[in-house]
């Protein structure tokens, strides 16, 4: 897999490239420092990066509306969000404009790895912190992979059997898994379980 990551501190990028590849070797990152030097890679190396992460206060970042001039220019490569700071006003508007996924920098090496998989394999990824309040619950829908974990879940499968079941990690079972406790509010799987249905969740998987 090709990543292109981009952020101002150059310490930052080499600390995070040093912690992808320790839980993915098989993991290409490019790196930049601006907007302006994203655009620049990406059009000399098309078809080149399976991912991108943007820092949503770097140079050459208009905020939120910078998910729209990237998706416009470049439709076919998934775009994560990144931030030292969970500015929920913005990311959910970033994620509104074509933003396939919002990464906090201070998330584990591991879960970081497992985050752009998720994203990289076509699917959103959240990270738990935006949904604070109780009253967030409900505003975004679960993404596909969540839909199908929430089901095997329903069914009362193990971390392992879902993996299995959905040819995926098992850190990253356990990650969409930690995401549904946030959303939901839940405390544990049945309470999970329990507060889905009551939102009508049984029925729409």
């Amino acid at each position: 897999m090709d990543i292109l990551i981009a952020d101002d501190h150059n310490l930052f990028l080499d600390s995070l490239a040093i912690l992808i590849h320790a839980n993915q070797p098989d993991i290409n990152i490019d790196c930049a420092n601006d907007y302006f030097e994203v655009k620049k890679m990406i059009q000399k190396n098309k078809d080149k990066y399976h991912v991108v992460i943007l820092d949503l206060n770097m140079p050459g970042m208009q905020g939120a509306q910078t998910a729209t001039d990237f998706c416009q220019n470049f439709p076919n490569i998934p775009l994560i969000i990144m931030s030292g700071m969970t500015n929920k006003s913005e990311i959910e508007s970033a994620l509104k404009l074509g933003a396939k996924g919002f990464i906090p920098k201070s998330m584990p090496g591991k879960s970081f790895v497992n985050a752009i998989s998720i994203v990289a394999d076509g699917d959103k990824f959240i990270h738990p912190s935006v949904f604070e309040n109780k009253s967030d619950l409900g505003k975004l829908e679960l993404s596909p992979r969540e839909n199908q974990t929430l089901k095997e879940l329903f069914l009362g499968k193990s971390n392992k059997d879902i993996s299995k079941e959905l040819h995926i990690k098992e850190a990253t079972v356990k990650l969409h898994i930690k995401t549904l406790f946030k959303k939901f509010d839940a405390k544990n799987r049945a309470d999970l379980i329990i507060k889905s249905m009551k939102k009508g969740f049984y029925n729409k998987i």
